[in-house]
């Protein structure tokens, strides 16, 4: 396996944990390495990511930034930057301490407290389909003029765009409908992660005892679904 593949294999799970570590153990000696020989690797890496998360971040940001990266450091250091920031940054970086000397920390401590966020979102848009969605706003609240409930959505997905839709009460229970319909089209119960069903039937549960108060209770008297 070349060190392109293993550093792709590591940052899409397919590394043992073993595996991981070695891979991980040898980034942070090569990056030290880097650092020693350009003593202004710090500052040109936040130039890097000041010009290429400078703006709006969006599906094909991540992928300027992984470009830039890679003429600079080389593909297994911008790699290496690419796992650490993932969501879970606190724990790589705790992970990464282990074996990291104190001028690795202090240059992925000063990078990921600059532009931590912005390197996430970059990632998670990247990653994603341009046109799911990442973000959903809603608002109900009563129209006075016409005398009626009204509910606002608005989508943000992954491509920047937003959607907005705004209806009565029935309009959205109809949506809600369709799309229920629609998911059990899919027709295979491993396509859903067990926290999403788990949130899905709590929701539903409570939307339940909305609709009919008169039997409250009812649904959560029964044994819970094995969502596991």
């Amino acid at each position: 396996m070349s060190s392109s593949e293993a550093w792709w294999s590591l940052l899409t799970g397919q590394l043992s944990d073993e595996e991981a570590r070695e891979l991980l153990a040898q980034g942070v000696q090569e990056l030290h390495a880097f650092l020693e020989a350009r003593p202004r690797a710090t500052e040109d890496v936040l130039e890097i990511l000041d010009r290429r998360l400078g703006g709006e971040i969006g599906a094909q940001s991540w992928e300027h930034v992984d470009a830039s990266l890679n003429l600079y450091m080389g593909r297994s250091l911008a790699s290496l930057l690419a796992w650490t920031a993932q969501p879970d940054q606190a724990a790589r970086l705790a992970e990464l301490q282990e074996y990291s000397s104190p001028e690795v920390m202090a240059f992925f401590r000063t990078l990921l407290g600059r532009y931590g966020a912005e390197l996430e979102a970059a990632l998670v848009r990247w990653s994603e389909l341009p046109d799911d969605w990442i973000t959903l706003y809603r608002e109900v609240y009563y129209d006075q003029l016409n005398q009626r409930p009204l509910i606002r959505l608005r989508i943000e997905k992954y491509s920047g765009d937003v959607l907005l839709i705004e209806g009565s009460p029935d309009s959205i229970l109809s949506l809600a409908t369709g799309l229920i319909l629609t998911l059990r089209l899919v027709g295979i119960r491993e396509a859903f992660s067990p926290d999403r069903v788990e949130q899905f039937v709590n929701e539903a549960r409570q939307l339940y005892d909305l609709l009919f108060p008169e039997e409250k209770g009812t649904l959560d008297e029964q044994a819970p679904p094995d969502v596991g």
